[in-house]
């Protein structure tokens, strides 16, 4: 599938989320003119896209395992980058940075950011490893990751939103464990939302959660269902520039060194990566045709 249409459920659900947010707003009282609602509305379009370029930086400062090569793994991985980089015709200046964990993963991050696995790149082979740089690189150069950012970013609205209602139930239910009490909670909470002049706004609120935990297992299906298609596109990309058989021997690795997941269903429905047994049959019929 195309990426243009991978952008274009991501923006549909980036404007879903604000709309909806400014509906459940203004029924619960709050006013302001057609030009502030577009205002709010592009401005959350350009914070949601545009947060891939600081997403980067706020997980290697949130999540300590992501550090700077040392000496000796810079030594392998700048030649590459350099090479990827001008066989690729990009003039963009990526980092690369090191997970610090015991997985075999490699992965583009933000605007400019590529992590990968000390262990992962203690067994890969200079061919392999620009395989796998390759492959992140092409997500970085075609705008992957910032429509992954983008959807990430949207989701944050509604999953506040089902915070405060899932608080609120946990109250009500809690209170109603003693029926008397039940009661009493549900007149003080109802008065004070009602002097507050939120009272209105419980309803849209929790339709507002309804309808988001469908439409995100919606768009969550689709959004893992062009991740996947998004893989194979960039596998294609590193063939291109070159290292389609480097990259077929570090998923051939990738599969030995661990237990990858085959069954259909968890795949289509939960994973973002394809099988990875398909990945390499896909680059060796590209192979083939050499």
């Amino acid at each position: 599938m195309s990426k243009y249409f991978q952008f274009a459920l991501v923006l549909l659900y980036v404007v879903l989320t604000i709309v909806a947010f400014e509906i459940v707003l203004m029924v619960g009282g709050w006013r302001c003119s057609r030009w502030m609602q577009w205002v709010i509305l592009v401005g959350w379009v350009v914070f949601c896209f545009g947060s891939a370029y600081v997403r980067a930086g706020v997980l290697i400062f949130l999540y300590s395992r992501f550090r700077k090569p040392l000496l000796a793994e810079e030594k392998k991985l700048q030649p590459a980058m350099d090479e990827l980089l001008a066989k690729a015709g990009s003039q963009r200046r990526v980092r690369v940075r090191i997970d610090a964990t015991r997985e075999l993963n490699a992965c583009a991050v933000g605007h400019h950011t590529i992590a990968i696995t000390d262990r992962l790149l203690d067994g890969l082979s200079p061919a392999e490893l620009r395989g796998v740089l390759a492959h992140e690189l092409g997500h970085l150069l075609s705008g992957d990751t910032l429509v992954a950012a983008a959807f990430a970013t949207a989701g944050l609205l509604p999953a506040a939103m089902f915070r405060v209602y899932r608080l609120g139930a946990i109250v009500v239910r809690t209170a109603f464990v003693r029926v008397g009490l039940g009661v009493v909670v549900l007149l003080v909470l109802g008065y004070g939302l009602y002097r507050v002049h939120l009272l209105k706004a419980v309803v849209p609120v929790i339709l507002f959660v309804v309808v988001f935990s469908v439409l995100n297992r919606m768009f969550g299906f689709f959004a893992r269902l062009l991740s996947r298609f998004a893989e194979y596109r960039q596998d294609a990309f590193a063939y291109r520039l070159g290292y389609g058989d480097g990259l077929r021997k570090a998923l051939e690795k990738l599969a030995a060194g661990s237990e990858p997941v085959v069954n259909r269903y968890f795949i289509v429905m939960h994973s973002t990566h394809p099988v990875i047994y398909n990945r390499i049959r896909k680059l060796e019929k590209l192979l083939c045709l050499e």
